[in-house]
């Protein structure tokens, strides 16, 4: 538990990469399968989206095992199914094999999820844990930007080396099993037991969850959309766009790496900066003519990116006791992905509603820039009580 050195540092934060890689392994070879595999139909598009939806349960199933089970048992559990799921997708040219192992592999992912922040907020104190957070978000950027171009020569060769690339886990699966404290099961946590805390969500905790919801289904409308608008409005084309995501990349990595300092300075108010940053995405995209004016809104989503999940998942993990962070965390984690997989019906509906991608834009900054007006008004009506529930953690006080 006192180990607290690079070691443990590096083997947390290469943990935070499951999510990011399990995508950054597949993109690059969707093309290659398709020829493959030309009867496959949606079952193609499903290699990308049925990882996402087995995420969902496997996340609460998560949360509810350290309860009874530790978190470094489960996490290596999931750490098994995830290389599992990679490595096997290389095995049989079978589209439903594949599809399967997928599936497996999304279980593990889910598994392994929740635990790395909650893991975090156990074992490390103050400002250490927005910075571990940071840190991790930067280095599954990092190493997504890394293996997409590492896949997409070797897939060059033959699409099955991308899934024999999950190989690289089977170190770190080592490593989590020789370095990775083993921490008490929350339901045998002595220091849980006798400080006699609840395991239930507080109030502010639900706000939490609500706000990420929110966020991925109003943020994900430019994940959908930018690329489509581009092509509509004769910005430029799939090179335009491919440099747009960089952008939010390079934006999100580079916010993510001084995270720590920036929550710090703000507190709460880092909330309301990353959704500011979002709303002005939006702004500056409704009134877009120039690839320029997209860029200079593709950096400020990458803010709101590294902003905004960093501070929510922090903050739970701050708001709750012990007994509960790993519960709240598994309920972030859920509200996030049922946000991302709503996305596109929002998207439909907003379209259908203003007859445009471009209003789209403009009415989703405005909604932002009302949220963000609430959020303010919020944070001000409850500065009492949410300093009451800060206490809860034996850090820095906001």
């Amino acid at each position: 538990m006192n180990n607290k050195g690079l070691a443990l540092k590096a083997v947390i934060l290469l943990s935070y990469t499951y999510t990011m890689m399990a995508t950054t392994f597949i993109i690059p070879i969707m093309g290659n399968l398709v020829q493959v595999f030309p009867d496959a139909g949606t079952k193609i598009s499903m290699l990308i989206s049925l990882p996402s939806l087995i995420m969902i349960p496997a996340i609460l199933l998560s949360g509810y095992l350290s309860k009874y089970i530790s978190k470094k048992t489960i996490l290596i559990i999931g750490s098994v199914l995830y290389i599992i799921g990679g490595l096997g997708g290389g095995f049989y040219d079978n589209i439903d094999f594949i599809l399967v192992m997928r599936a497996i592999g999304g279980l593990g992912t889910g598994l392994v999820f929740p635990l790395v922040p909650a893991l975090i907020a156990q074992l490390y104190h103050g400002n250490q844990v927005p910075q571990m957070i940071g840190w991790g978000n930067a280095t599954g950027s990092i190493c997504s930007m890394i293996f997409a171009t590492v896949t997409g020569y070797l897939a060059v060769l033959n699409w099955h080396n991308a899934f024999y690339l999950y190989a690289i886990y089977i170190l770190l699966l080592i490593a989590q099993i020789i370095i990775l404290p083993k921490v008490p099961p929350e339901k045998q946590d002595v220091n849980v037991l006798q400080a006699k805390e609840k395991s239930k969500l507080n109030w502010l905790a639900y706000i939490y969850v609500l706000a990420t919801f929110v966020y991925m289904v109003i943020s994900m409308v430019y994940i959908v959309r930018v690329s489509v608008f581009i092509a509509q409005e004769n910005i430029g084309n799939s090179a335009q766009a491919g440099m747009a995501s960089s952008v939010v990349s390079v934006s999100a990595l580079i916010i993510t790496l001084i995270f720590a300092q920036i929550y710090k300075a703000f507190q709460r108010y880092t909330f309301i900066i990353g959704f500011a940053a979002t709303a002005l995405c939006f702004i500056l995209l409704g009134i877009s003519k120039t690839f320029s004016t997209i860029a200079i809104a593709s950096v400020f989503m990458g803010i709101s990116l590294g902003l905004v999940l960093p501070y929510l998942m922090t903050n739970i993990t701050k708001i709750l006791p012990k007994a509960a962070r790993t519960t709240g965390v598994s309920f972030i984690s859920t509200s996030m992905y049922i946000g991302q997989f709503l996305a596109a019906y929002f998207v439909a509906f907003l379209e259908s509603m203003t007859g445009s991608t471009r209003t789209s834009f403009t009415v989703s900054g405005v909604i932002l820039v009302i949220i963000a007006v609430i959020s303010v008004v919020f944070i001000l009506a409850t500065k009492k009580q949410f300093s009451t529930l800060y206490v809860a953690d034996d850090s820095v006080n906001s």
